[in-house]
Formats: structure tokens, C-alpha cells, sequence
């Protein structure tokens, strides 16, 4: 079976598809004269995948007797066989393929494998490593607890010194996560103003002293909260009809490193430098983390809702630089997460708002505001 460059999202695939300069005509997708690997003369892949299946366990594998695990734990974490765990939650094939084109080229791919494991392929399969609590403890984010557990600990019981929370964890992340805003480059802050708008000066971060909590700040800690687009900076401060908006043009004043969480699924499982068990484990928790960041700040909100976000960007933040080639004491300037306001758009939150300059700005009117529901 041919399967080319075209049917892979996972850039480390591609890459090493691509390095071996073999061209054809992909058996999913129809692409003529593209590269491609071959399941019936190619063996590169078949480590990598095999070594990404050893991660899973399937039902028959499993001794269920074990009073530690409830018939809900099952039913939590087994909901898919191998090719739907691989199509829903993993970004190694394009989104056109298939379940069926999945297990077709896997099971030709690595047919040795499945011979010595042939349930896995029909089973509901599981991440194996989610039953063993001394390896939760030391390598998930959040131990062999799950993110309501961790919460419900930073807002109830242990506010600075949680042990739930694994820092070390998420300091590895930060190393592949790592985005440099170049100096000069823009971005963009809305306020909702008069019809004369603000002065320059005025369009930064608020002073500590009003500062109130945020997502990632905490009450009395001013970070500068900019967007990519100005049409996304408006819908992040979600203006009405006939409001006035000032909007200011902000342009990094140097070199900046933010944590990226917007280019999370980017991160291959096949990368060598981090293990199969440590990435499928923590998957689930640094989404988790970006979806937070991202839910917008209502005003029925208590500060109590911020708590958890608030922890782990301060950690973020705390992370002490080892480059001699960054002016500060410390690794990240800033975090990078998506807009849930405006499709395929994104925010960054600026921990020291002086590392940026507003050198424009503009006024204009709301004139139209468009609605959309979901009915529950």
C-alpha cells in the first residue's frame, strides 16, 4: 500500500517520507507523482509507529480485578479502537483520512507486530501508563489525579504549594514550545473608548494598582494582553453595537520568547527527544491548559475561576533563563494562546508590558454585530 506526504499532518512523517525522495502514486488519495512510502518495500516507519502502539493496551489485555480501577476508569479512558484513537485524537494523518484507510495502511505497514498483538487492532484501546500511579506521579502534569482534582486543590485547599501539579512536566513542554517574536513586529490592543479615543499612552497595560485578575494575571500584576489582528482584538473585548473602539498598534521593542500553546499539536509524538508514554499522557492536560487560557473573561466570573491558569503561567514566568543570549533572568517573556473569539486567530500575554511600545492608534464605530447560538 502507497501512502503519500499529502495523507500525513505530522511534520517529523513527512519529513522522513520526504528525505527518502521515493515518488509515486498515493494509494488513499489518488496524488500522482508525489512522494510516498510503500508498506510493501519500505521498513523506516515501522519502529516509530511500533514503538508509538507499544503505548496502548487493549481490552482483552487487561486484568480488570484490580480494585484500584472502577468500571468508570475503563469507560473514561477506553472509548476507541486503534484506528479511532488514531484519527480522534492524534495528528498524525491528514483529516481526510479515514478510519478504514488508517487501519489498512498500519496493519500492512506493521503486519509482524499485529500478528503478536492481532486484538489490538479490534479492541478499545487505552493508554497503559494511566494505570500505573508511580509513573503518574513523577511524569503527568497533573500526577495520577485528573485537571478537576488539580482545581479543585488551587482553589480550595492549597492555594501555593499544591503538589498535584507537576512543574517539572510542564518546564519540558516549554522547551518545545518556545516562539521568538521578532523586535518590530506588531500587534494589537482594543479599548473601548469616547469618539476621541485614548492618547498613545494610554492604550498600554493598566497600572498594578487597578490591575484586576485575568486568565494569567493575577489581581495587582499588569501584563499587556495584545492580539494578532485588529478584528481580533475587537472581538476579544467583545464590543456591542455603536460602541467606539480605540485600537493601538504595538511593536515588540526587542527580540521575545513566549510559550507557544497554539502550537501544541505540532509537537510530533515521533520526535526522539521525548518519550511516547510522556507525550500520550500529557496530551490531554496541556490542551486543557490552552483551552482554559482561551475561554473569555465574563463578568459573572469569580477571581476563584482564574486561580488555576494563574498558577501555572506564574510558574511560566518563574522559570529561570540558562542562555546567556537573553537579557533576562528569565526563559519566557510571555504566553501565546488561541482565540476563542475569532477562528484560527491568537493572543499574547506580555509579562513586562515595557517590552512593547504603542506607536499608533485609531478610532472607530461598532456598526454591526453579528449573533450566533447554540441551543442546549
Amino acid at each position: 500500500m502507497k501512502c503519500c506526504v499529502n495523507c500525513f499532518k505530522d511534520n517529523q512523517i513527512v519529513s522522513i517520507i520526504k528525505s527518502h525522495n521515493q515518488v509515486g502514486v498515493c494509494d488513499i488519495c489518488g496524488k500522482e507523482e508525489t512522494y510516498i512510502y510503500d508498506t510493501d518495500k519500505d521498513e523506516y516507519l515501522i519502529d516509530l509507529f511500533e514503538g508509538f502502539f507499544d503505548i496502548f493496551v487493549g481490552e482483552s489485555e487487561i486484568k480488570k480485578d484490580d480494585e484500584k480501577f472502577g468500571s468508570d476508569f475503563f469507560k473514561d479512558n477506553m472509548k476507541y479502537n486503534l484506528k479511532n484513537e488514531i484519527k480522534n485524537n492524534w495528528d498524525i494523518f491528514d483529516t481526510k483520512v479515514t478510519p478504514y484507510f488508517i487501519n489498512e495502511f498500519i496493519s500492512k505497514m506493521c503486519c509482524d507486530y499485529f500478528k503478536k498483538r492481532p486484538n489490538l487492532l479490534s479492541d478499545k484501546v487505552m493508554i497503559q501508563k494511566l494505570m500505573d500511579e508511580n509513573y503518574l506521579n513523577q511524569y503527568s502534569l497533573v500526577g495520577k489525579y485528573d485537571w478537576n482534582k488539580f482545581v479543585d486543590s488551587i482553589k480550595y485547599k492549597y492555594r501555593f504549594h499544591t503538589d498535584i501539579f507537576v512543574k517539572e512536566v510542564l518546564k519540558k513542554y516549554c522547551e518545545y514550545l518556545v516562539k521568538t517574536i521578532h523586535k518590530d513586529t506588531k500587534y494589537y490592543r482594543a479599548r473601548i473608548s469616547k469618539s476621541s479615543g485614548y492618547n498613545i499612552n494610554e492604550m498600554s497595560a493598566p497600572p498594578k494598582e487597578i490591575a484586576n485578575a485575568g486568565r494569567i494575571n493575577p489581581k495587582g500584576m499588569s501584563y499587556l494582553y495584545l492580539s494578532d489582528s485588529k478584528n481580533t482584538t475587537i472581538h476579544e473585548i467583545r464590543a456591542t453595537l455603536h460602541d467606539y473602539v480605540c485600537i493601538g498598534e504595538f511593536i515588540a521593542k526587542k527580540d521575545l520568547k513566549v510559550i507557544d500553546l497554539t502550537s501544541f499539536d505540532d509537537i510530533s509524538i515521533f520526535i526522539d527527544t521525548l518519550e511516547y508514554d510522556f507525550h500520550a499522557i500529557n496530551k490531554r492536560h496541556i490542551k486543557r491548559i490552552n483551552g482554559e487560557l482561551a475561554k473569555p473573561v465574563r463578568a459573572t466570573d469569580g477571581e476563584l475561576e482564574y486561580l488555576p491558569t494563574q498558577y501555572i503561567c506564574d510558574y511560566i514566568k518563574s522559570i529561570p533563563s540558562d542562555s546567556d543570549s537573553h537579557d533576562s533572568d528569565y526563559a519566557y517573556d510571555g504566553i501565546m494562546y488561541k482565540s476563542t473569539m475569532k477562528e484560527d486567530s491568537y493572543n499574547i500575554a506580555i509579562f513586562n508590558p515595557d517590552n512593547f511600545e504603542c506607536v499608533d492608534k485609531e478610532v472607530g464605530e461598532i456598526n454591526k454585530v453579528t449573533y450566533e447560538s447554540k441551543i442546549f
